[in-house]
């Protein structure tokens, strides 16, 4: 199954009479790979205007998101450079300074009245520097990895092109994947189980990420749908329903654990953060998330807590298999 889907993915798994998540399946979701290039830092005397990149943010809707294992955007979200350009000429000499994306001309930067200390060129120099702040925003048509580049130029047709000047290699709208596989058959096997005992899943649910191992982390989020008896009555305790929160959840690999998590109930409604996604429970947002490195796996077991009278043949339910890049 491939989702088209940029910023979150979802899978879903089956269960009948409550024994069985059916199948192993891959989704398809954006993804990164980043290589970091470095500063030009020119020949010795040039005296044409010279680029120095003070902060680097993404944000979405003028929001910062939290930083990032390397250099991806989105459709929509925008990198905001603060650049401190220096012309030892004059200040009088800057013209302008723009970004330029994959070799075109994508942005012209906003002067601003700020003043920064840059590291490359040390202290703020107000006859030699000029501020700028430079909104560069991810386009629908942008994918994969390209060179942006921030020139400064001068009103006698100079450029920093042969001088000091910054680039970066930066990946735009791209894809990261991840598979779902239950072991053994395919299908997730619970214990026999009585009213009031808990059964164990027999096998255990594995998530890959597949991404290359220059991709992204992922935020794997785990949510399910109530059971209900397709065929003859059933009760579980009051009602027909064996209502998720009686599932709970552990993953782990060599180096992590969730401990014993309560399955949060899924609401198609609701909103992704950070540490949940689209998840209730009694009417609060439950953290169901966990972290996925490049090129890591990680298992998850399953248990079901029976109450007390508890009747019927549970066919149907689902589990939902979520994830985002960080």
């Amino acid at each position: 199954m491939k989702s088209k889907c940029i910023f979150f993915s979802m899978l879903t798994l089956t269960l009948f009479a409550i024994f069985v998540a059916k199948g192993s399946t891959t989704t398809t979701i954006p993804v990164v790979n980043t290589v970091n290039l470095p500063i030009d830092l020119g020949n010795s005397g040039n005296k044409g205007p010279g680029v120095c990149v003070n902060n680097t943010e993404i944000t979405s809707g003028g929001i910062p998101l939290p930083p990032r294992s390397g250099n991806y955007t989105f459709t929509g979200e925008t990198i905001e450079w603060e650049v401190v350009v220096r012309d030892e000429n004059s200040i009088q000499e800057i013209l302008d300074l723009e970004v330029l994306v994959d070799g075109n001309v994508e942005l012209i930067c906003n002067e601003i009245t700020e003043i920064l200390t840059c590291r490359v060129f040390g202290v703020f120099n107000a006859t030699t520097d000029k501020v700028y702040r430079c909104l560069l925003t991810t386009e629908p048509l942008w994918s994969g990895m390209k060179e942006v580049i921030i020139r400064a130029k001068d009103k006698q047709g100079g450029s920093s092109e042969y001088g000091l000047e910054y680039n970066e290699t930066w990946n735009f709208n791209p894809e990261l994947s991840y598979s779902v596989d239950v072991a053994g058959s395919g299908n997730l096997t619970f214990e026999d189980w009585t009213p009031g005992n808990t059964s164990y899943s027999i096998n255990n649910l594995t998530i890959n990420n597949t991404g290359s191992v220059n991709s992204p982390s992922l935020i794997i989020f785990l949510a399910g749908m109530d059971f209900y008896a397709s065929t003859g009555w059933a009760l579980c305790p009051t009602s027909n329903v064996l209502v998720i929160e009686n599932m709970d959840y552990y993953a782990w690999n060599s180096t992590f654990n969730t401990g014993w998590k309560t399955m949060p109930e899924f609401d198609s409604n609701g909103g992704c953060a950070a540490t949940r996604c689209k998840s209730l429970i009694n009417n609060r947002i439950l953290t169901n998330s966990f972290e996925l490195k490049s090129n890591e796996q990680i298992r998850v077991k399953f248990r079901i807590n029976y109450p007390t009278p508890c009747f019927g043949n549970f066919e149907t339910g689902e589990i939902k298999i979520m994830a985002k890049p960080i």
